[in-house]
């Protein structure tokens, strides 16, 4: 079974089909962006970043799949970002976000007050508020946070966004982007 082939498959690939790369051997701009995810992880949280850390990495992968596939709580799908950044073994979570960048199921958004997806604000499902933090990503599908989440991760925020709407023909261009990207982060693919 190719790789692609088990991209799309239904289920989420074994853990062993794949070997990391060291990280070292990365794409220069993805170890930068997962350095600057560990670092900033400690300013977001400040005073609490040690109990909130402790929290995020007793996350089980389970967990936050079925977070960004079910829960409108923008909490989640931030975390999710560190959650892979603050431990290596965690980043078995972007074939999951590859395969499910082409979901277009919506699950809502909310707890997100700090945030403005320009898109929702003009359709008037969403709240502009000074100081926010702009997202192009539709964060209230499934598509949407698995792009945004992949952009934090890579450190490649040139890719398409997913918009409200999006064509098939995109979400299935954008998914090969990030099978592509993604295989320079393995070894090898075991059949």
């Amino acid at each position: 079974m190719g790789w692609l082939s088990m991209l799309n498959a239904q289920q989420q690939p074994s853990l062993t089909k794949y070997v990391f790369k060291p990280i070292i051997s990365w794409p220069e701009i993805t170890q930068k962006q997962i350095t600057f995810l560990s670092n900033d992880f400690k300013n977001i949280y400040g005073l609490y970043a040690e109990a909130t850390r402790k929290e995020i990495i007793g996350y089980k992968q389970s967990f936050l799949e079925d977070k960004l596939l079910n829960n409108s709580d923008f909490e989640y799908i931030y975390r999710a970002e560190y959650w892979m950044s603050l431990d290596s073994a965690n980043l078995h979570l972007i074939p999951f976000l590859i395969q499910h960048v082409t979901d277009t199921s919506f699950t809502g958004l909310t707890n997100a007050n700090d945030i403005t997806i320009w898109e929702r604000v003009n359709k008037g499902q969403m709240e502009h508020h000074a100081y926010s933090y702009i997202i192009d990503d539709d964060l209230f599908t499934v598509a949407g946070r698995c792009n945004w989440l992949l952009k934090k991760i890579s450190g490649k925020d040139n890719l398409e966004r997913v918009k409200i709407n999006p064509t098939k023909e995109s979400l299935d261009a954008l998914q090969k982007q990030w099978t592509d990207w993604w295989k320079t982060l393995i070894v090898n693919v075991k059949q």
